[in-house]
């Protein structure tokens, strides 16, 4: 669902004589619901109020009859010399009001997140933990502290700014209002221009490039939909020559996992050498994730980027020139996760 589903409802009027503000009142109170039927219809009470004070000013110029765009850019003009008389701050008021009409919109704590694109190899960054993650080209050159370098596609770019107004944002970054006009992207903490960032050659933006913290990060996952994915039975059902794997976590409360996967050999330091059919792998990649987010000490995350497996190492995220581990399915379609350095034995049957 985008974050401005919760728009007033259109009505069909050219001018401001046309409209009758008592028409867009409602039940003549809000409801102050978070669903969206409610959202709307307090929305369109806000606009039947500035119905009401446009046509005063209508009624006081005797632009009654004169189109909404061109009424509502009078009455525009007339209220800068109404801040210039009063001495308001107009910029400042006018992004105090965005601010406002953003949240009084918004459905969603978050916007639709654009997935990456493997055609031109983008990674996910977040800004702190818990935040979306957003695909952008990342440069290898991290900055002095270790953040990311982020290059976004103007459809990210344009989510960027939509997440910024959120509640779970603006706790960390107080961004009032922005735009991309062109190739020109702007952003407002007070009424200056806080940030301005303008198109690459490649069309993208690098909003916080060295100077937000921006961090390598893995795409967002319903978490009930990967504990359902590691949960069924398929990731230990045995075909042909497979083995049961499993490594051992020391968690008391989390249960060691069990995969079946074919077997290579033994490594010369311990352990195993597994791969794992694509339905067992889906469990693997669940179960990666479930455990970063029991502690995120076991040190990977996981995520799908078509048909390989990305593996993101948070220890090596601040490293110059780090990526994370791309896993290709093989000749078996099968794929090697924790191959080389993850501890796989083979679960004994007997216990």
């Amino acid at each position: 669902m985008s974050v401005h589903d919760g728009r007033a409802r259109p009505v069909t009027a050219e001018s401001i004589d046309q409209l009758d503000p008592s028409a867009l009142d409602g039940d003549g109170r809000f409801r102050e619901s978070a669903g969206l039927e409610d959202i709307v219809h307090d929305n369109t009470r806000r606009a039947g109020f500035a119905a009401t004070a446009l046509a005063a000013y209508a009624v006081v110029t005797g632009t009654h009859q004169e189109k909404f765009a061109t009424i509502t850019g009078d009455l525009l003009g007339d209220l800068r010399h109404l801040a210039d008389t009063v001495g308001v701050d107009l910029d400042r008021a006018y992004l105090n009001g965005e601010a406002h009409y953003r949240d009084e919109i918004r459905i969603d704590d978050e916007p639709d997140i654009v997935r990456a694109t493997n055609e031109h190899d983008e990674l996910y960054v977040e800004l702190f933990p818990g935040s979306p993650a957003f695909p952008a080209l990342v440069r290898d050159e991290r900055a002095d502290n270790g953040w990311v370098r982020p290059r976004f596609r103007r459809p990210v770019a344009q989510a960027v700014i939509d997440w910024l107004f959120t509640k779970n944002a603006s706790a960390h970054r107080a961004i009032r209002a922005g735009f991309i006009d062109g190739d020109v992207l702007a952003l407002f903490e007070s009424a200056e221009v806080s940030f301005e960032y303008r198109a690459d050659s490649d069309g993208r933006f690098a909003i916080g490039s060295g100077a937000w913290p921006w961090f390598l990060s893995v795409p967002a996952v319903d978490p009930a939909d990967e504990a359902a994915v590691y949960v069924n039975a398929q990731r230990v059902v045995q075909e042909g020559n497979e083995d049961l794997v499993t490594i051992t976590m020391d968690d008391p409360d989390f249960p060691d996992p069990i995969f079946a996967a074919l077997l290579d050999g033994e490594r010369p330091c311990g352990g195993w050498y597994p791969r794992f059919r694509r339905p067992v792998a889906n469990a693997v990649v669940a179960w990666i994730n479930i455990a970063f987010r029991r502690d995120p000490s076991h040190g990977a995350r996981a995520y799908w980027e078509d048909e390989s497996v990305m593996i993101l190492h948070p220890d090596y995220i601040a490293m110059d020139g780090y990526r994370p581990e791309r896993i290709e399915p093989d000749a078996d379609g099968c794929y090697a996760i924790g191959r080389d350095g993850w501890l796989w034995e083979k679960f004994d049957t007997s216990d």
